[in-house]
C-alpha cells in the first residue's frame, strides 16, 4: 500500500511540474509576442530573409530536395540573394535526420550508427554526424531555418530571454523562437536549472 501511496504522489509530482513547464513557456511566448521592440525585429528579419527563401524554394523545384548545405546556393540562384539585405551566414540551416536524402541505400544504412546509446563525447559526434551528411546525404526534403538572435536590449520585455525568428519549410511559414535559463538554486548554491527552449535551438552556452 505504501508503495503504491509513493508511486501515486510521484506521479502527481511529475504531472504538476508538466503542467507548470507548460503554462510557463506559454506566458514566456505570450509575453514576447506583446512586446513591440521583438516584434519590430521579428518582421525585419522575416522581411530580409525573404530573397533566400526564394532561392532555397527554386532550388527544391529544380532538385525535388533542399540543399545539404546554403553554399550551395551558388551560380544561377545567387541573383535572387541580395547580401546587402540578407546575412544569410548568420542563419542556422538543418533538417531532421527523417527528412535525409541518401546517396545510396548503403548510406542510409550507416544512419543506425547514430542511434541508440551513443559513448562518444558530444563535439566528436557532432563532427562526425557532419560528416555523414556530407559524405552520405544528397538534400533534404524538408529545412529549417533559424536567424541569430537578436540584439539584447535592458528595456524590453523579459531582457534574459534569447530571441529569434524560426522558419519551417513544413509549414511554410515563420515564428518567433527563444530560449532562458531557468536557474534553481538550492540550499547549497548548486544550479539545478535548465536551458528552456522553443521553436529552434538555443545557442546560449
Amino acid at each position: 500500500m505504501k508503495f503504491l501511496k509513493r508511486t501515486a504522489l510521484l506521479f502527481v509530482v511529475v504531472l504538476l511540474l508538466i503542467v507548470w513547464s507548460i503554462a510557463e513557456n506559454i506566458w514566456v511566448g505570450s509575453k514576447l509576442r506583446e512586446d513591440a521592440n521583438t516584434m519590430a525585429r521579428f518582421e525585419k528579419v522575416v522581411a530580409s530573409a525573404r530573397p533566400l527563401i526564394q532561392a532555397l524554394e527554386s532550388y527544391q523545384r529544380d532538385h525535388d530536395f533542399y540543399p545539404v548545405e546554403l553554399t550551395a546556393l551558388n551560380g544561377e540562384y545567387l541573383h535572387l540573394l541580395s547580401l546587402s539585405q540578407t546575412v544569410w551566414w548568420d542563419f542556422l540551416y538543418s533538417a531532421e535526420p527523417r527528412d535525409y536524402v541518401f546517396k545510396s541505400p548503403e548510406c542510409e544504412a550507416k544512419q543506425a550508427q547514430f542511434h541508440g546509446w551513443l559513448m562518444k563525447p558530444a563535439d566528436e559526434l557532432a563532427k562526425a554526424k557532419a560528416k555523414f551528411v556530407m559524405d552520405c546525404v544528397t538534400g533534404y526534403r524538408e529545412i529549417s531555418l533559424q536567424s541569430g538572435d537578436f540584439p539584447r536590449d535592458p528595456q524590453e520585455i523579459l531582457p534574459d530571454v534569447d530571441r529569434w525568428a524560426y522558419f519551417t519549410s513544413r509549414s511554410g511559414s515563420w515564428a518567433l523562437g527563444w530560449c532562458y535559463y531557468n536557474s534553481n538554486m538550492n540550499r547549497e548554491g548548486v544550479n539545478h536549472g535548465q536551458m528552456v527552449e522553443s521553436n529552434g535551438k538555443c545557442r546560449r552556452l
